[in-house]
């Protein structure tokens, strides 16, 4: 059962190198000018609004800082490091695989951020192939992937209580880098939500390396 285990994590991991290979060949359109009446009703009220780069600095602080903090600190609170390492390459897998997903969802679909609803033509954000990469929110899926994973890798043969506060820290962090990404007027509700759903399920998937591990 440890080579079947060895064989799927080592799948894993070349599909999510796959996707991620895939999505740098990937050449987003640029569709804008564009007008905020174009937009769905749930979204309308984003479109149009300038972006706002200290909102945005506090989303990458909650990506790059904050939730990778909490996961060590949670994995300090365990109680002995038996199983550790595979642990880490759950979270490893998951950050591969939803970094590969979103980057080929985000190139493909090429979907408008926000704040470049409304610019006039020739405005050069209109020409950069980051202004086009909205849908899905990426800080929204990792956050949600890494989270998850780290807390489903801990979940074996714990209590519930134990569970439910990982999983209710993961969420709430993961929550919030959405939010903030809309209030930057990065992502429209609609990337988060759809973000949120991707990351979670890449990193609530069921691991028999992590089975193994506590048998």
């Amino acid at each position: 059962s440890d080579v079947c285990s060895s064989d799927l994590e080592l799948s894993l991991l070349l599909v999510g190198g796959g996707l991620l290979g895939a999505s740098l060949l990937a050449d987003p359109s640029h569709s804008c000018p564009c007008e905020p009446d174009s937009v769905n009703g749930l979204d309308r009220r984003f479109a149009g609004d300038s972006l706002r780069s200290g909102t945005a600095k506090v989303s990458d602080t909650f990506l790059y800082g904050v939730v990778p903090v909490a996961a060590v600190s949670l994995a300090a609170l365990d109680g002995g490091r038996r199983g550790l390492p595979n642990r880490g390459l759950v979270v490893a897998e998951a950050w591969l695989i939803d970094t590969g997903l979103t980057n080929v969802v985000k190139r493909t679909v090429a979907r408008p951020r926000p704040f470049v609803y409304g610019l006039p033509a020739g405005t050069q954000a209109l020409q950069e192939d980051a202004s086009y990469a909205s849908f899905f929110s990426g800080h929204s899926s990792m956050t949600f992937a890494v989270g998850f994973a780290a807390a489903r890798s801990f979940a074996p043969g714990q209590s519930r209580k134990r569970t439910f506060v990982r999983y209710a820290v993961a969420t709430g962090l993961a929550a919030t880098t959405g939010a903030l990404r809309v209030a930057a007027r990065k992502h429209f509700p609609s990337d988060v939500l759809a973000g949120a759903a991707a990351g979670a399920t890449v990193g609530d998937r069921k691991s028999t390396r992590l089975n193994s591990s506590h048998t």
